[in-house]
């Protein structure tokens, strides 16, 4: 049980490392949509 545990985790960090790229360019993406938003309405 805490093997199988274990080996989940070890699969999900690999595919968070993995995906971790496009994650963070995406959430950069957003994050200057919002402020782009922000500036605009002031």
């Amino acid at each position: 049980m805490i093997r199988a545990f274990y080996f989940l985790i070890m699969i999900s960090l690999n595919v968070y490392v993995v995906n971790r790229k496009d994650v963070f360019s995406t959430i950069l993406e957003y994050f200057g949509r919002m402020k782009a938003k922000i500036i605009a309405n002031n």
